[in-house]
């Protein structure tokens, strides 16, 4: 079994430790930080993804995974593999609306997406439509996620949205919409883009990463800045 194919075990068993020491005996062999994210931590993620679909793992087995993939990455960030002079990562905004203070969702969603890469930028529970478009603004992020977990507070996630949507902007802002509640066709309805879980989150956002830089967040931070 190579290595990286045990990095990606490691991920899915939720062994900090073992992922962090893989990590550094990939380096030590050449391996790149692309190639490391891409073949092992992304592999690993996408197999806890599937057993997460089929009921096999739950919640907390997401946040070992999650943990994991946080302790590998730190691992790679800080080894001379990520060169200081690289481009800034990939920034999300993420926040819960007005009138909904559930947060194990949106923390769920955020320490993922921190761990594929993303500097995430969490506003937290109860988010006035003010305060998600200052941060947009301020942040000039390409991405925002905004969740709520109630029904009742679905029309303030639509006009959430569409406070977002009316943002002057050169490039377009990328909304994905989530929680309980949420459904394809309410996202569609709104035009944003759905996710339903928080490995879906992760997913999606790569892939909107990669159609805006033509590169996947990694890649794209190890490029040198010009």
């Amino acid at each position: 079994m190579n290595l990286l194919h045990r990095l990606a075990e490691s991920i899915q068993k939720g062994d900090s430790a073992q992922a962090v020491s893989l990590c550094k005996q990939l380096l030590e062999q050449g391996f790149t930080t692309p190639e490391i994210v891409s073949e092992g931590l992304l592999k690993g993620m996408n197999e806890v993804s599937e057993q997460f679909h089929t009921g096999t793992y739950f919640i907390p087995q997401l946040l070992l995974a999650a943990r994991a993939t946080q302790s590998a990455m730190d691992c790679l960030s800080s080894s001379d593999n990520a060169s200081a002079q690289t481009a800034p990562k990939c920034k999300i905004v993420l926040g819960t609306v007005e009138g909904d203070i559930h947060t194990i969702g949106r923390r769920l969603v955020a320490m993922m997406l921190t761990a594929a890469g993303f500097q995430v930028i969490d506003l937290g529970c109860n988010v006035p439509i003010s305060a998600f478009v200052k941060a947009v603004e301020e942040s000039e992020t390409e991405m925002v996620f905004v969740s709520t977990m109630l029904t009742t507070t679905l029309r303030t996630m639509r006009n959430t949205v569409q406070a977002l949507q009316a943002i002057g902007r050169k490039r377009p802002l990328i909304i994905f919409v989530g929680g309980a509640p949420v459904t394809q066709d309410f996202a569609q309805s709104v035009g944003a883009t759905y996710t339903d879980t928080a490995v879906h989150a992760v997913v999606r956002s790569r892939q909107a990463f990669e159609e805006l830089y033509g590169a996947s967040p990694e890649k794209w931070q190890s490029q040198p800045q010009k």
